[in-house]
């Protein structure tokens, strides 16, 4: 299984396609960032609308041809 994370969902769909894998209807979720500078951990940089910010089965598992992949995405 590809990472998908951070590319856009198009993108992650066309990658599952290219390893013959099928991708569920897409989740969309609200992605809230912390304002820069706030407490002591590094700032992450902002998550773009549309991009997969997670997927399931993780990546790097092994999965059958037939296991259709869960995408969530940015709104």
């Amino acid at each position: 299984m590809p990472d998908l994370t951070g590319l856009p969902v198009v993108t992650a769909q066309a990658e599952l396609t290219k390893v013959g894998l099928k991708a569920a209807a897409p989740s969309f979720v609200d992605v809230h960032v912390a304002p820069v500078g706030s407490g002591e951990a590094a700032p992450k940089p902002p998550v773009k609308p549309g991009s997969v910010t997670a997927q399931q089965p993780p990546a790097g598992s092994r999965v059958e041809q037939s296991a259709l992949v869960r995408l969530t995405v940015a709104k």
